[in-house]
């Protein structure tokens, strides 16, 4: 299961109250890896993951830096991000980034 730490903020801006979870996926740019996370606010994750800010998953020290390839949400709770999470752990490398993508609610960011 996937750690509260650097889960604070808004992505969509909003009240505290409406709380939206993403799901993302990252691909290492130095190693053949990718990681499914959860997150209300993606790119201060990312920067947590690559250590430019403290709390980063023991999992991504290695494979830094790490890119946003896919981004599922926002969902409605943390549950349903778990859920959506979960399933797409349940593949392996790049099928995972697959999957989230056939997802309508995710999106694909491209390779830069």
């Amino acid at each position: 299961m996937t750690k509260d730490a650097g889960f604070r903020g808004s992505a969509a801006g909003g009240d505290v109250g409406e709380t939206q979870w993403f799901v993302y996926v990252l691909v290492s740019s130095s190693i053949n890896a990718t990681y499914v996370g959860i997150a209300i606010d993606v790119q201060r994750r990312l920067q947590q993951h690559n250590g430019a800010l403290p709390g980063g998953a023991r999992a991504t020290r290695r494979g830094r830096p790490w890119q946003i390839a896919t981004s599922c949400g926002p969902l409605q709770s943390r549950g349903s991000a778990l859920q959506l999470e979960y399933r797409i752990k349940a593949a392996r490398g790049l099928e995972r980034i697959r999957i989230a993508e056939e997802l309508t609610s995710c999106r694909h960011f491209p390779a830069s």
